[in-house]
């Protein structure tokens, strides 16, 4: 379990490098992160998996990541900063979680390569949502004068 102590390590240094929106929608940005984690974290399990490490949780632990990226999709998608764009990077990352869900029910194992570059694209369409809303917060708090 050393090896997922190091992968939950890894995480957050992962999604380090992004500045903060200065002023509001903290909670927003925060929902973009969260929204990286379960792919990420899926993977990192899958593999942990296949390795052969103990996991007595897994089925209870993926099934609760995959209920909290959906949630967290949901809350996004209700956002009012939204735009065509943000409604199109969402679209993207829900059709490509899917690929997560089927590999958690698939009876076969698959190449770690693939997981690999699966939750490098979810990565990158993340980070781009995340630029958008932060140039949106900044808008707006250039508007209002915040």
């Amino acid at each position: 379990m050393e090896l997922k102590k190091n992968f939950a390590r890894m995480i957050p240094l992962l999604l380090q490098g992004s500045k903060p929106a200065a002023k509001g929608g903290l909670e927003l940005l925060s929902l973009t992160g969260k929204l990286c984690r379960g792919p990420m974290k899926i993977t990192i399990d899958y593999l942990l998996r296949i390795w052969g490490v103990e996991m007595p949780d897994y089925e209870a632990d993926v099934s609760a990541i995959i209920d909290r990226f959906h949630a967290n999709l949901a809350e996004l998608e209700k956002n009012p900063l939204n735009n065509a764009r943000t409604h199109a990077l969402l679209d993207k990352v829900r059709k490509g979680f899917m690929f997560y869900e089927m590999m958690y029910n698939a009876p076969t194992r698959f190449i770690p390569n693939l997981l690999s570059r699966k939750a490098d694209k979810n990565f990158r369409l993340i980070r781009q949502i995340k630029a958008e809303y932060k140039k949106a917060i900044e808008t707006k708090n250039a508007a209002t004068g915040k």
